[in-house]
């Protein structure tokens, strides 16, 4: 019988993650978490330098006449703000590329701990196996993406998932602490705010079922003590122009709406599941897909067949948390709200609940620490594996140098990023760190994440007439170039921005992918790599 979560005295709680792994074990662990944010000085996230150009923009725009004219500040109430506040401020202070590895560093950290500690609530002790997973997702799929305010977000809301679950026989303490936490988290991400909500009220009703008092009387009034933490980031969600936002404007989103433009319904129902299916696949990433699946399945294995000795179990009162977690990885849709890749970031969060879930149940059992073992080589395989694809951007960082060496101060420079079929893994190694790089290191402008529902930033001048040419690209069209429909998509791209004459410069990535020689008024200045820099004339 599994105790129930919160049961245990307080002389029960404790640590208990060491198992049969020898102390090296831990200390190489610990190192291995460290190593793929030093090996590279360019941390390889998609979406990571976006965001912090911006941060660098809205710390140094007053007083630069260059910034003023290509950007403008526009804090509003905003539920991406909570990562823009602070690191606008750190901005001041701290070298951008030594601010994203601390950003990293910080997100990587409160996913950890934020897992154990709700381990720790649940159980009574954090162990060995919860240890090793929490480890093993740090560095995920959804982080790869760069997706730091819903990161940020889902870390803050597994400490309170944490503190509810410890306080909630007091209530009023438990709403004092953690509906503040709630509206921190709605400040970092309006998305993961909601997730915990629908998290929390299944992990209640699983606390209830699990509980020796069932009365309905109990379980309405633990639902009104959580519904309460909701009122204020309600209250601030409404007066947010994100809740207004129509980027995808069905309620089932991007999914249906793609389903219904573009081509053989049968193919895009496909095209969905395979898409689903590779998010679970990659949940804990390295740069090669074919390793992600070994490991997962290596994974998968060992745990089974810990499940199946009886030394692994799942605390009870988490099932319905993590059927609803699971529910969600397979009817998410693509977007809602102004946010998009919604499903692929519901295998993360399945996945952390689940190693926040774990019990050992024979500590002792000699089988069960080799599979921990087991379990700890697979993890250090996975870290090395992304040591060693991160380190290849120590040359990618050197041949934007190169590339950019005759930039001049105050280009306006167009990202050109010629992906082919596949928008996340069609550049390798990636490019998308680079072109926001040029605001940093070059004194150039270029066009940055700048949706009014969803950062405290506009573009102006020149900048908003580029972002416009790429905005001008459909949901039909996107699919289309997925599915090689549209051979000449970014050929078409470019010429519009070279007409236009928006920007004075294009920094380009995979130009070998181009259909169509280049528009007679490019002049290349370099090349290196897959990096190439061309002069509008």
């Amino acid at each position: 019988m599994i105790p129930a979560a919160g049961s245990h005295t307080r002389e029960g709680r404790g640590v208990a993650t060491s198992g049969s792994i020898p102390k090296l074990g831990w200390a190489a662990l610990v190192v291995a978490l460290a190593l793929p944010i030093l090996v590279t000085p360019v941390v390889p996230l998609i979406d990571l330098y976006n965001h912090v150009a911006r941060f660098y923009v809205l710390s140094h725009i007053d007083g630069d006449a260059f910034l003023t004219r290509n950007y403008a500040p526009n804090w509003h109430l905003l539920p991406n703000i909570g990562l823009d506040v602070p690191a606008v401020w750190l901005a001041h202070w701290i070298e951008p590329l030594l601010l994203a590895k601390l950003i990293v560093t910080v997100i990587v950290a409160l996913q950890i701990s934020g897992t154990l500690f709700l381990n720790r609530s649940l159980t009574g002790r954090i162990n060995a196996w919860s240890a090793l997973l929490a480890a093993a997702l740090c560095y995920s799929f959804i982080l790869s993406w760069g997706f730091l305010n819903y990161l940020l977000a889902t870390g803050i809301a597994l400490w309170t998932l944490g503190l509810w679950v410890r306080l909630r026989d007091r209530p009023v303490l438990a709403t004092s602490v953690c509906a503040p936490l709630a509206l921190l988290i709605l400040f970092c991400h309006g998305f993961a705010f909601g997730l915990y909500g629908l998290v929390a009220g299944a992990l209640e009703f699983g606390l209830w079922l699990n509980s020796a008092d069932r009365r309905l009387v109990r379980l309405l009034r633990g639902g009104a003590l959580l519904s309460a933490q909701a009122v204020a980031p309600l209250l601030f969600f409404l007066a947010m122009p994100t809740s207004h936002a129509n980027t995808y404007k069905a309620p089932v989103g991007q999914l249906i709406a793609n389903i219904y433009e573009e081509g053989n319904l049968a193919t895009r129902l496909w095209l969905q599941i395979a898409r689903r299916f590779e998010a679970l696949i990659r949940v804990a990433e390295t740069p090669w897909p074919w390793l992600d699946g070994l490991l997962f399945a290596a994974t998968v294995l060992i745990l089974v067949l810990a499940f199946r000795r009886k030394w692994l179990c799942t605390v009870s009162a988490a099932l319905p948390a993590l059927a609803l977690a699971l529910l969600l990885v397979v009817v998410m849709p693509g977007g809602m709200f102004g946010a998009g890749h919604l499903f692929e970031r519901m295998p993360l969060l399945f996945a952390l609940l689940f190693a926040a879930s774990l019990q050992e149940t024979a500590p002792g059992a000699a089988g069960g620490g080799r599979l921990k073992l087991a379990l700890l080589a697979v993890t250090l395989v996975r870290f090395a594996a992304l040591d060693a694809g991160w380190s290849l951007y120590r040359q990618q960082y050197a041949n934007f140098e190169r590339v950019t060496a005759d930039l001049p101060a105050h280009a306006i420079v167009a990202p050109m990023l010629v992906f082919g079929e596949n928008s996340r893994d069609g550049l390798f190694p990636r490019c998308q760190m680079f072109p926001p790089l040029t605001v940093i290191e070059k004194r150039a402008a270029t066009p940055l994440f700048a949706d009014p529902t969803q950062q405290p930033l506009l573009l102006k001048s020149d900048l908003k007439g580029i972002a416009d040419v790429f905005r001008s690209a459909t949901p039909a069209q996107q699919v289309a170039v997925s599915l090689s429909r549209l051979p000449f998509f970014y050929d078409d791209m470019l010429a519009r921005i070279v007409a236009e004459r928006h920007a004075s410069h294009v920094l380009m990535c995979g130009a070998e992918r181009l259909k169509r020689p280049l528009p007679a008024t490019m002049r290349r200045i370099a090349t290196a790599g897959n990096l190439s820099l061309y002069e509008i004339r």
